[in-house]
């Protein structure tokens, strides 16, 4: 993405009302069993039955292998997002609390999993997507809306963290931008994203066109320099 902020006649926007989803924990409750490690035909062999191979490690437990119902993970991530807590219990033994750490996918396959074990009571780090949402005037006007953030960064409480948060852009026009500091976040957590990041902003397509070229000459020549 280029640099807006670099150019002329831009101003920062007012303080914009932001919309978060419902952080409220919903208790989910996955089973799942152990799986032995034998090669990658035995992932392949589980998907095909409909489970996902899965991993979780964690503090003050040794790394393990499941498996878990594909269907049943795909949906409840569709349903509350990637950051919501989790708990995990283990060919029907007592649950532990634990939260998504990596998904790997391949175009629309679900390959694998990796849970790590939290402490509900100690706060983590995690990005969360940011979810743009209304119409900017400016590209009713001949501008383009040119998101360049889709995750924050934010620390908190497990229970604290929303699924996503929702970033109105109803007031931007052309040549304005967004940045971090210019939205309110959710209470309870504290965002660790630089407040001067630019979130979106309003160009006209001349404009995005001459910065992602300049963008592409200083990749390539990035590049020649370094081989």
């Amino acid at each position: 993405m280029f640099g807006i902020d670099k150019m002329a006649n831009c101003e920062e926007l007012p303080t914009r009302r932001l919309l978060m989803m419902s952080t409220t924990s919903t208790s989910f409750q996955l089973k799942a069993e152990h799986r032995k490690i034998e090669g990658g035909s035995s992932s392949k062999r589980l998907r095909k039955q409909g489970r996902l191979p899965a991993v979780v490690y964690g503090q003050g437990i040794e790394s393990t292998s499941l498996s878990v119902d594909a269907r049943e993970f795909i949906n409840y991530v569709r349903y509350k997002g990637l950051t919501d807590v989790i708990h995990l219990a283990v060919d029907g033994k007592k649950s532990i609390p634990v939260m998504i750490k990596d998904v790997q996918r391949q175009d629309a396959n679900w390959l694998h999993v990796d849970l790590i074990k939290i402490d509900k009571n100690k706060p983590i780090k995690v990005r969360v997507p940011l979810e743009y949402i209304g119409t900017a005037p400016g590209t009713k006007s001949g501008g383009i809306l040119d998101i360049q953030e889709t995750s924050v960064e934010v620390e908190g409480l497990p229970d604290h963290i929303p699924a996503s948060i929702a970033i109105d852009v109803s007031s931007l026009d052309i040549s304005e931008k967004l940045l971090v500091k210019d939205v309110p976040w959710p209470e309870h957590v504290s965002l660790l994203t630089q407040a001067d990041i630019i979130l979106a902003s309003v160009v006209l397509p001349s404009t995005l066109e001459a910065n992602d070229e300049a963008s592409s000459q200083a990749v390539a020549q990035e590049t020649e320099a370094t081989s």
